[in-house]
């Protein structure tokens, strides 16, 4: 989590609020919560300031360090990793014909793996510069895949 002087910066106390509400399945508050963020002024730069890119890329960050968490145990020089998303019963999904806001959110997140910085910052920025529906949309398809990826490793962290 990023800090500073021991207070947990704007975006992370941002996203934590819309993990909680989507948590508590308040949809209406959860919506109109990620509406006003997708609203915020991408020109602002107040330095404590909530902003939907900042936002954005705390959340994808997050997620790249869940997924990359269990790796750390692996091999020191892990060769030949391969990012792939399947269903339950192992089918491949295939991003093809997913939402446009699920397209960006597996575009940033991969280049997130593959630390291609570059990749991550034009993706974020296209999020960032793409109408307010769909700045929304983005946002909560990523809120959602960070809460599901939460829950699954509390689950397993309470089997062992």
């Amino acid at each position: 989590m990023t800090h500073s002087g021991g207070l947990a910066q704007p975006e992370a106390r941002a996203a934590g609020h819309l993990l909680a509400v989507l948590d508590e399945r308040d949809n209406g508050t959860l919506v109109r919560a990620v509406c006003d963020l997708a609203l915020t002024n991408r020109d602002a730069s107040a330095q404590d300031e909530v902003r939907y890119d900042r936002v954005l890329a705390w959340v994808i960050t997050r997620i790249a360090e869940i997924i990359i968490e269990p790796l750390e145990w692996g091999p020191p020089e892990p060769e030949g990793y391969q990012l792939s998303f399947r269903t339950l019963d192992g089918r491949a999904v295939d991003f093809v014909d997913a939402s446009p806001a699920v397209q960006c959110v597996v575009r940033a997140l991969a280049a997130e793996l593959a630390d291609d910085i570059d990749t991550v910052r034009a993706v974020l920025d296209d999020a960032d510069h793409a109408p307010t529906s769909l700045r929304a949309d983005i946002l909560l398809e990523s809120l959602a895949l960070l809460d599901r990826l939460l829950d699954a490793r509390l689950r397993h962290a309470t089997e062992e």
